[in-house]
């Protein structure tokens, strides 16, 4: 879907070669600007298994120097996963049998552009590619709607085998507003995730959200996290996954430093991760910034939450349907931003649980001072001082 902040672009494998490359002073220069500019925004979907194959083996024929920027650029591409195959068991060898196949798919959903060797209202040659459909025009500002986030994640999905969303307000069910908000964009995600233009395949989406997310402030003091507010979360898990057949796990985090400073919210994927302003609810009202993070920032940010060895979150719970609500850090009286919720009955037993550990440890102090002056009695008794 042409417009999304990420861009998604085919070529036939025929443009790689060197009489078309060389047939005009423009083309080469452009192409590798192209190619410069999706290696940081874009992926390139494949018609058919063996495209990467035919364009190595395309590019031998180019001079030295042109091969080797060529080659170089398209190994940075695979290797972040900018490369993508659809998934056709179709061998393509001519360019016409590849631009049939391309056609198919740009009429399921269109692509920024197609550039092949000749030019017809679909296809165009390189020199004639406008350079708004490559170029990263940074960030996007808009109303945070439906249709809006379709349009967005639509293209960021589709060949993507896994996301992960960071945002330390989601909620199946928010305590406050429009119930649906957070649910309406994860049946968008649900659709489009591995979707490959209409073939469907299995995926993974991961959630890391904060106790922010399920706590509520009563009265001046702490808010009050309770664990009830995920309730619905395994009903709404479970209902995705019998629809779309995709894993769905939540990770329920809270920041280690001393105040709450987790706020910013993001989208990763296999190949791309990109900052959301508002955050990953739909809204008709309010104002989102979408924009792409540089991958060396976005692989420090991920790593923040990897269970076990964040150095700035600790993992408290799990969620899924597997598992249920799953509270996984023992000592949750070390959480510094929420208090924990306890019933009348809890506080009571808490109450009582304080006391009575309160009174062991004074009996233990009579009893150490008891012995103290016991043996200094003893001692002095024996004209032998003996200072414990």
């Amino acid at each position: 879907m042409a417009g999304s902040i990420l861009k998604e672009v085919t070529f036939t494998p025929q443009i790689f070669s060197n009489d078309f490359l060389q047939g005009h002073n423009r083309r080469i220069g452009k192409l590798i600007s192209i190619m410069e500019s999706l290696a940081v925004n874009g992926i390139i979907v494949t018609g058919s298994y063996n495209w990467l194959a035919q364009v190595y083996q395309i590019i031998k024929s180019l001079d030295v120097e042109d091969h080797n920027d060529i080659k170089l650029l398209l190994v940075n591409l695979e290797k972040n996963q900018k490369i993508v195959n659809y998934p056709s068991k179709k061998l393509l060898i001519k360019e016409e049998e590849y631009i049939r196949q391309i056609k198919i798919l740009d009429s399921i959903r269109n692509f920024d552009f197609i550039s092949g060797t000749k030019n017809d209202e679909i296809i165009k040659t390189i020199e004639n590619i406008k350079s708004q459909n490559y170029i990263n025009e940074g960030a996007k500002v808009q109303k945070q709607t439906i249709q809006f986030m379709e349009k967005m994640l639509e293209p960021i999905l589709s060949y993507s085998e896994k996301i992960q969303i960071i945002d330390p307000y989601f909620n199946f069910i928010p305590i406050f507003g429009d119930k649906e908000r957070y649910l309406s964009t994860m049946k968008i995600i649900c659709k489009n995730l591995s979707n490959h233009h209409g073939i469907k395949d299995n995926g993974k989406i991961i959630i890391h959200t904060s106790v922010k997310a399920i706590s509520k402030k009563e009265g001046s003091g702490k808010a009050i996290l309770k664990w009830e507010y995920t309730n619905d979360w395994i009903e709404h898990i479970n209902k995705l996954e019998d629809k779309f057949n995709h894993k769905i796990i939540v990770f329920i985090w809270e920041e280690l430093k001393k105040e709450d400073e987790w706020h910013d919210r993001y989208i990763e994927t296999n190949q791309c991760c990109i900052s959301i302003g508002k955050g990953m609810d739909t809204s008709n009202w309010t104002d989102s910034t979408w924009s792409i993070i540089d991958p060396d920032d976005a692989s420090v940010m991920i790593k923040k939450f990897i269970k076990n060895r964040s150095k700035c979150y600790t993992h408290l719970a799990t969620v899924s349907s597997s598992t249920g609500l799953k509270i996984e850090f023992e000592n949750l009286s070390k959480i510094k931003s929420v208090e924990i919720y306890r019933s009348d009955e809890e506080k009571i037993q808490d109450e009582l649980r304080y006391k009575e550990n309160a009174e062991k440890e004074e009996q233990k102090l009579l009893d150490k001072q008891s012995k103290v002056k016991n043996l200094f009695n003893s001692n002095r008794a024996h004209k032998k001082y003996i200072y414990p």
